[in-house]
């Protein structure tokens, strides 16, 4: 089902807070003429951030990766302030970040002398109720790049996946690569056979998923039989 989304009320953009219509980026933004750039969703549950340290590592992480210069803990202050500015601080929301390159005159290498563009807003989200809300899902090859694990903002192969599935009417794709799931266009993904739990190890194919490591380590607390491993396809 295609779900409604609408636009979030302020954001942050390159240090100020404005109306999302007074944010534009230019022509020769990195981030619009390449998917130069990077971003990361952090959940808040009742307007409290979840495993907010860990999703700032993963983008600081993502940002080194791919070498743009930019403190990503630098934003966490932001990220309370966004949340109370929606007037969500007792809701369950989320909070986008996207950091690009910058803007510079198109090369392919990367421009001396750049300062990042950087994008930050909250919105409300639904958090509550996916244990009871089975899905139908969708199988295809995973036609991605090899770096899954940067969450760079270059998804046309993740669009097109989840788009096949929407259009089908599946509610996700699930990836098969080598003829071995890795993830959905836009989840990570477990399998429970013959008592184990089973997902995809970490490396290049997959997001480290912030929640991912979470059910990693509840199995582990509750003595639940896991391991890193992928299941085949067919």
């Amino acid at each position: 089902m295609r779900e409604a989304k609408s636009y979030p009320q302020e954001v942050y953009f390159n240090g100020k807070w404005m109306k999302p219509g007074e944010a534009y980026i230019s022509v020769f933004d990195r981030g619009f003429m390449f998917g130069d750039g990077i971003y990361e969703v952090t959940p808040f549950y009742g307007g409290k951030p979840f495993k907010l340290k860990e999703h700032l590592k993963r983008l600081q992480y993502c940002l080194d990766q791919v070498q743009i210069k930019f403190e990503a803990f630098s934003l966490e202050a932001l990220m309370a302030e966004a949340v109370s500015r929606a007037g969500l601080a007792e809701a369950d929301a989320a909070v986008y970040i996207q950091v690009t390159r910058g803007v510079a005159p198109r090369s392919h290498f990367f421009p001396e002398n750049i300062e990042p563009t950087v994008l930050l807003y909250a919105y409300k989200i639904n958090l509550r109720g996916f244990e009871t809300n089975p899905l139908n899902v969708l199988a295809s090859e995973d036609k991605r790049w090899h770096r899954c694990d940067i969450k760079a903002t270059a998804l046309m192969g993740n669009i097109l996946a989840n788009e096949e599935a929407i259009a089908n009417n599946f509610d996700e794709n699930i990836m098969v690569r080598n003829g071995y799931f890795s993830e959905g266009s836009h989840t990570n993904i477990f399998f429970v056979k013959n008592a184990t739990v089973y997902t995809h190890p970490e490396g290049p194919h997959i997001l480290s998923g912030i929640t991912r490591q979470v059910v990693i380590d509840l199995c582990t607390q509750l003595r639940i039989k896991f391991k890193l491993g992928s299941c085949s396809f067919g």
